[in-house]
């Protein structure tokens, strides 16, 4: 199971803390806005979408300070999720200070 986000602000923030609230832990993916309609048109297409693109989440995402974090990062801790986001300002997440600049 996968999740997907529109880059529209904040979108991925409420993914994320409706997720915690649910107590799901998968992997979320940000699309730009044509891909996300069109997948939201045909939701058989999400899995194939989000599995051509899986190898390339670069960002984790902690579910308990709801921060951004590089996957290579030291500092992301263990309650993670990995994200493919596209547009990090809309996301109405904080950024590691440490690990993006």
């Amino acid at each position: 199971m996968y999740a997907i986000c529109s880059p529209n602000k904040n979108d991925v923030a409420k993914c994320v803390k409706e997720m915690v609230k649910q107590q799901y832990k998968v992997p979320i993916f940000q699309f730009g806005p044509k891909k996300y309609k069109e997948l939201k048109k045909n939701r058989g297409m999400v899995m194939q979408a989000c599995e051509k693109v899986a190898d390339k989440t670069v960002y984790v995402i902690n579910l308990h300070t709801l921060k951004i974090h590089h996957k290579s990062c030291g500092v992301h801790g263990k309650n993670v999720i990995g994200a493919k986001l596209t547009n990090l300002k809309n996301t109405g997440l904080v950024c590691c200070k440490k690990c993006i600049k």
